[in-house]
């Protein structure tokens, strides 16, 4: 069998684009689209507000315990990785 130095014109993979790679305009599209929260009125802010209480209200005490205390615990790991970023910026920095 003979082999050919190129594949078949057929065969060939997609020539270079010269504009952004597909993931690239993923990201900006993430990045620009309106968010719900920039949508929202004062008159939606109001409403949530007055059905937020009355909801939490049903929810059981050891629920909402739990969420506070995950939503604490995330935000602990968060200040931690902080905290650690900085010691090891401050190591390299002595070096």
């Amino acid at each position: 069998m003979e082999q050919h130095a190129l594949p078949f014109p057929r065969y060939r993979p997609y020539p270079p684009r010269d504009g952004p790679t597909p993931i690239q305009l993923r990201f900006a599209a993430r990045t620009i689209a309106p968010s719900s929260h920039l949508t929202m009125t004062m008159e939606d802010v109001e409403q949530g507000n007055a059905l937020l209480p009355p909801a939490l209200d049903h929810f059981p005490q050891e629920l909402l315990l739990r969420a506070y205390e995950d939503k604490r615990a995330d935000r602990d790991s968060v200040v931690h990785n902080v905290a650690l970023a900085a010691a090891e910026v401050e190591f390299l920095w002595t070096l």
